[in-house]
């Protein structure tokens, strides 16, 4: 019995998938050698780890090679994206991030205003408090529209 240590388990599993395309053929060849000796209770050899036996069935053809999809590309601009669950690229991204912080417009002037939780940008909301305490007499704190 041999044991493995983990230095060089970590390097085989790093390179099992060329170990299974080189030992796949010699262990199917092995099989099959084995199948034809005298006595073996074997009648057939069957190639699971290549395929052989399928493509010999198929009249020898080689596999179809695959084509790879174009990369996904951005819905604003155009460039690549670099991950295939996005729709925009980085750029597009950042500012569409950008954009969506601030969904609230001015209701006086259509400007952008800075606090999701205000109406007013601080222009109009100036004029828009002068206005209202005037009609009611009652003072508003101007961060957050509330009435004390």
């Amino acid at each position: 019995m041999c044991r493995v240590l983990p230095p060089l388990t970590h390097s085989l599993a790093d390179t099992t998938l060329l170990w299974a395309q080189r030992v796949a053929p010699v262990a199917e060849r092995m099989a099959a050698m084995l199948a034809q000796a005298p006595g073996a209770k074997i009648h057939r050899s069957m190639t699971p780890l290549t395929g052989g036996t399928r493509s010999r069935a198929k009249g020898g053809r080689a596999r179809a090679q695959r084509v790879p999809r174009p990369r996904k590309r951005s819905t604003r601009c155009g460039n690549p994206v670099p991950h295939k669950r996005r729709s925009l690229c980085d750029a597009c991204y950042a500012a569409y991030l950008a954009d969506r912080g601030v969904k609230r417009r001015c209701k006086g002037c259509g400007e952008r205003v800075p606090n999701r939780w205000r109406t007013y940008c601080d222009a109009c909301w100036a004029d828009h408090r002068s206005e209202w305490s005037q009609g009611s007499g009652v003072e508003l704190v101007a961060s957050k529209g509330k009435r004390r």
